[in-house]
């Protein structure tokens, strides 16, 4: 640690760094069930070569992951160390997510001093994604150390020219970042042109030259690895379907991407770093305004990636929402903190403490709640594995089960742990109708007398809850015999698909005067 900047905190810091690991470890060490999308990512982690992975020229969707192959990569070497277990499977976003928080203490110090870098850590720390993700079998927890960690290049090379030495090895570590993590490549070559630019019109030759030496060697490396492999990903028609709602409407005019970014500043500010939306707000603009006038270094390393990331997502090229966007958060908290700073800024110094007080009070205040409840109720949003226990000491080995079509990866990949091998059908609301009709007409009694019906990661809109619809449906044509649901609290969570039901099973019988 550099703690000539923060020599005077350094056992506050030391306590904000011990609180954000511990957030992280009790989310990891609840060991939740996997997700639907986790789990079909487990899937094909387990069943699909490393060489599978990087060369996707010809498969299909449903045969590929569009995950880094470094990513994999590492995920692989703990499988075939340790076992292809959950907590193995998430032990790699799991360290990243611990290494982020050391990181970006080195990243504020760039930026911030005092109780502001303190007030830094501690929102990055609370962060509900950043916690969540650390224990998500997603890339987005190393994403966002793999991006703190070319923000930091770019820093020193803004105070200090490199070493030959220095150069050949950022150029190395830039070229194998690339394979690891998707928008690191954003990082480098918007932040890397911009700086490049910055410095030749400064008359500063030498990191000029250096810039332009790792730039092109980062580029060929990225351009293999895009030929490769990640070109097919980019044209997928699923993949830009899923996303299209999470790209800039340009198309729609500048008042709806006007609308579309106030939106998505707002869940950024709200629901994803859990601030107080008005404040986090001012800051934020604020914050972009200062770094602007105070150090175009810091402006660029920061405020450009954003920039460049909303112009992809103009070009349809990468959606700009949610945990696709994880690796900007640690730039978003740095700017609201430094527009707070300048908030609080008054010519007496008394008021100005006392303001800048509470400032920090109020913006840390509602991460602090969060980060309690989720250290209290560390709980998956598609809690699985307790209704397969519940089936299995319930169920019959002749009972169907109808799998909710939400539901079918995790259950998939859950169904041998627990020795179920009965047959099952996929299930959603026009094929309940259908199987509703089959009962009615005798066909479903020929093949079993009992059937479970299995729910999670339920989709409901305007018109209708699926899994109502759904049983529904059954109830009438079957009599209910028996279920069991599993409750989450919405609060601490970081998605509930259908309120604060996380997974539930319905026992059926045919005929409804059946025992």
């Amino acid at each position: 640690m550099n703690t000539a900047v923060y020599r005077n905190q350094y056992l506050l810091v030391l306590t904000i760094i011990i609180i954000g690991i511990a957030l992280r470890s009790v989310e990891y060490a609840s060991n939740r069930s996997f997700a639907s999308d986790e789990a079909l990512t487990a899937q094909r982690i387990v069943s699909i070569s490393l060489k599978e992975s990087f060369f996707l020229e010809g498969k299909p969707h449903s045969r590929m992951q569009s995950y880094p192959v470094g990513f994999l990569l590492f995920i692989k070497m703990f499988i075939q160390q340790y076992g292809a277990s959950e907590p193995v499977l998430r032990l790699f976003p799991f360290l990243c997510g611990v290494m982020s928080v050391f990181v970006f203490l080195k990243l504020a110090a760039e930026v911030l001093r005092g109780s502001w870098l303190l007030l830094a850590l501690w929102l990055f720390a609370f962060s509900r994604d950043l916690v969540y993700y650390a224990s998500e079998l997603k890339p987005y927890a190393s994403d966002a150390l793999i991006t703190m960690g070319a923000s930091l290049l770019f820093f020193k090379m803004i105070n200090q020219s490199l070493s030959r030495l220095e150069v050949w090895v950022y150029v190395l570590l830039g070229a194998l970042a690339v394979y690891i993590s998707f928008p690191v490549v954003f990082v480098l070559i918007s932040v890397g042109g911009t700086l490049m630019l910055y410095f030749f019109f400064k008359g500063e030759w030498e990191k000029t030259r250096q810039l332009l030496i790792m730039g092109l060697i980062w580029g060929a490396s990225f351009c293999f690895y895009y030929w490769v492999s990640i070109r097919h990903i980019t044209v997928d028609p699923i993949l830009l379907k899923f996303w299209n709602v999470n790209f800039m409407p340009v198309n729609e005019g500048p008042v709806m991407v006007v609308q579309w970014f106030i939106v998505v500043l707002k869940r950024i500010f709200s629901k994803f770093l859990q601030l107080p939306t008005a404040l986090a707000a001012v800051g934020f603009m604020l914050g972009v305004v200062s770094l602007f006038f105070q150090t175009k270094g810091k402006f660029i390393v920061l405020v450009v990636p954003i920039l460049f990331t909303l112009f992809l997502s103009a070009l349809k090229m990468y959606p700009f929402d949610g945990r696709t966007i994880i690796f900007l958060f640690p730039a978003v908290i740095l700017i609201i903190v430094e527009g707070i700073r300048v908030l609080g800024q008054n010519k007496s110094k008394f008021f100005e403490k006392v303001v800048s007080g509470f400032l920090i009070v109020f913006l840390a205040f509602y991460p602090t709640i969060f980060g309690y409840r989720q250290f209290a109720e560390p709980f998956g949003a598609e809690e699985i594995k307790p209704v397969l226990q519940y089936i299995k000491e319930n169920g019959k080995s002749d009972d169907l089960i109808l799998v909710y079509q939400g539901a079918l990866s995790a259950y998939q990949y859950y169904a041998p742990r627990y020795q179920m091998n009965n047959q099952i059908q996929v299930m959603d609301r026009k094929k309940a109708l259908d199987f509703a009709n089959h009962i009615r007409e005798g066909k479903i009694s020929r093949v079993a007398k009992r059937f479970w019906v299995i729910f999670t990661h339920v989709g409901f809109d305007a018109r209708a809850n699926a899994r109502l619809v759904i049983l529904g449906r059954l109830d009438s044509v079957a009599k209910r015999l028996d279920g069991v649901m599993v409750e989450v609290t919405p609060h601490s969570q970081i998605q509930t698909i259908e309120n604060n039901i996380s997974a539930s099973a319905y026992l059926f019988s045919l005929g409804r005067n059946s025992p």
